[in-house]
């Protein structure tokens, strides 16, 4: 009786393991879109400060680009790591 209990607490933690990588893949995924997002929205305002002819704030836009470019390489990464895990439970369950 007692390995079946430490069997069903295993298969417990297995699935606990399992919802984590789930949610974290989940989460890793919304944060590549929202860095993605403000991108788009930094192009948007370099593009509007431009033909307002305010080279500051265009610079400062699209210098903020390039930082976020970096940040979305780092989140693309962790992203696709967590991806490889969920795609890997995905198959076992199948």
């Amino acid at each position: 009786m007692l390995e079946k209990v430490r069997g069903a607490r295993f298969e417990e933690e297995r699935r606990e393991a399992e919802r984590k990588i789930v949610e974290e893949s989940i989460k890793r995924t919304r944060k590549v879109g929202e860095v993605a997002g403000r991108i788009a929205e930094m192009y948007g305002l370099a593009e509007e400060a431009w033909k307002m002819r305010d080279y500051k704030l265009a610079y400062k836009a699209l210098r903020t680009v390039n930082e976020l470019r970096e940040e979305f390489e780092r989140v693309c990464e962790e992203e696709r790591e967590w991806s490889e895990a969920f795609w890997e439970i995905m198959r076992e369950e199948i």
